[in-house]
């Protein structure tokens, strides 16, 4: 929403390919998980502060240059009372059989 035409650096990193790509190399997977998080907005100070502190989930975001998509988000908030956030993390342990010869 802030960051118009936005486009991740690393549209393929998911937990589904990386447990593919590890399993090629011989990983064997032993835990694997992913969790769909979610942060709630209930004031722009806040959700600005957010983007400006982690600013590699939210590249050359600026509040003069993105002023429109922060007036969608403004909206949202008082229509909503909040702006909504969905984040997607994964986390993964493996061993490489290979390596333990």
């Amino acid at each position: 929403m802030l960051i118009p035409n936005f486009q991740p650096q690393f549209e393929t990193l998911n937990l589904e390919n990386t447990v593919e790509d590890l399993k090629k190399y011989n990983f064997e997977i032993i835990f694997a998980d992913e969790y769909f998080p979610f942060h709630k907005f209930f004031n722009m100070e806040a959700l600005i502060y957010y983007v400006k502190v982690i600013e590699w989930e939210f590249p050359e975001f600026k509040v003069k240059d993105n002023f429109n998509e922060l007036m969608k988000a403004y909206n949202e908030l008082i229509r909503k009372g909040y702006v909504l956030n969905y984040e997607h993390r994964f986390i993964m342990v493996a061993i490489n059989g290979e390596l333990q010869k």
